[in-house]
């Protein structure tokens, strides 16, 4: 039999003002900023509060934000006038529209084919893959990582059958030398390295548990990677916000 995609709703509804090209957001001072050698984009980390954790990539006129905030992960892309979130929570899937409100019931494979069509017509979205696709993302760190399952979780719902390539190439780069053994992330880490380890360690035992969620699923199935990335993501993000804290970024 096959596993339902998604338990609860997909709610596509109006969202508020689109930000100018490259804005500078208010607020914090980020951590961590890096510029890409390739794209000229600038990756953020700002300081993690009790309610929120978040990375951002500000291009021009584009900004990706990746963010966990308690009980729910959000993807949020800003650009070409648009303004769209994919949020993921306990409640389901919700997509957030700033150009056409639309609700959809997520409890079937349909209502989720009717979200990825609103993802689909976004151009700011294509843009965000181009962009997050062409960044120097080789290296193994939970930043880049973060970065990768942005990126595969966005190419999935405009229907890319490769989407997940750069993950599976990253696990394969970061997990040599890695022991999966669950009872070590019980542990307290002891520095920055253990931190790393311990973070590999999910991040690849997920990675893992993703691969069986798409084999459960037809390889041509677009939505049902779909599905699996949507949970693959919130675990992922969930294992960078204990990173960030691990190694003492958080206030």
């Amino acid at each position: 039999m096959r596993k339902p995609i998604v338990a609860a709703g997909v709610v596509c509804a109006m969202a508020g003002s689109v930000l100018p090209a490259r804005a500078e957001r208010p607020g914090p001072t980020p951590v961590y900023r890096h510029v890409d050698r390739g794209t000229g984009a600038e990756v953020r980390l700002y300081r993690p509060t009790a309610d929120r954790a978040a990375v951002e990539v500000v291009a021009t006129d584009l900004l990706i934000v990746k963010s966990l905030a308690p009980g729910r992960t959000e993807t949020r892309i800003v650009g070409s006038g648009e303004d769209l979130t994919i949020t993921l929570d306990r409640a389901g899937v919700a997509v957030t529209d700033s150009r056409l409100p639309l609700t959809a019931d997520g409890s079937t494979t349909e209502g989720l084919r009717q979200a990825r069509g609103r993802i689909q017509s976004s151009t700011a979205v294509r843009r965000a893959v181009r962009l997050l696709g062409q960044m120097d993302v080789r290296d193994t760190s939970p930043i880049s990582h973060t970065l990768l399952v942005t990126r595969a979780l966005l190419g999935s719902a405009l229907g890319e059958p490769d989407a997940d390539d750069a993950l599976r190439s990253w696990s394969k780069r970061a997990g040599p030398g890695v022991r999966l053994v669950r009872a070590a992330a019980q542990q307290q880490p002891d520095g920055p390295t253990d931190c790393w380890t311990s973070y590999v360690m999910e991040a690849i035992t997920a990675w893992i548990e993703y691969e069986d969620c798409v084999d459960s699923e037809e390889w041509w199935d677009i939505p049902g990677m779909l599905g699996c990335l949507l949970i693959y993501d919130i675990r992922a993000i969930g294992a960078f916000s204990w990173w960030v804290s691990c190694v003492g970024f958080r206030g």
